[in-house]
């Protein structure tokens, strides 16, 4: 029984020490001032980031140019307000009229500060561009910070 009370003492003393500071997550840690993002939101980001990309080239194929803005890619955006919601405020940053030359197209805003997603050039691809997950660091240097 003692052994047992013990263990529930060490196992409740690593889950207090491991949620007072330190969390997972690209760029996150206990002196991050950006709270963590959970799995859940770094999934529907990518998500977001994909469909913008593609939704980008799509405006692209039909019209022989980049999109200059959120009005531009909106028809072809039916049901996702969440998405536009996110450009609109500011959770997203888009390189607005912008083709392949760019070196991004999309950044969540908070990438520079803990990681997130991007959208830009995957050499694997041909450089086509393509949502991934940065480190915090790699987004300054591809965003030139």
């Amino acid at each position: 029984m003692r052994c047992l009370m013990v263990f529930a003492g060490i196992v409740l003393v690593a889950g207090c020490e491991r949620s007072a500071g330190t969390t997972s997550g690209p760029g996150v840690g206990p002196s991050s001032a950006v709270p963590p993002v959970s799995e859940a939101d770094r999934k529907a980001m990518n998500a977001d980031m994909t469909q913008l990309g593609l939704t980008m080239y799509l405006f692209h194929d039909d019209t022989g140019k980049a999109a200059t803005g959120v009005a531009d890619l909106a028809p072809k955006m039916e049901g996702a307000e969440r998405l536009i919601k996110k450009i609109n405020d500011g959770g997203i940053i888009v390189n607005w009229g912008k083709w392949i030359e760019a070196k991004w197209w999309a950044y969540e805003k908070d990438a520079p500060i803990r990681g997130g997603y991007m959208i830009v050039p995957d050499p694997a691809r041909n450089n086509e561009m393509r949502a991934r997950e940065v480190t915090a660091d790699e987004a300054k240097r591809i965003l030139g910070k």
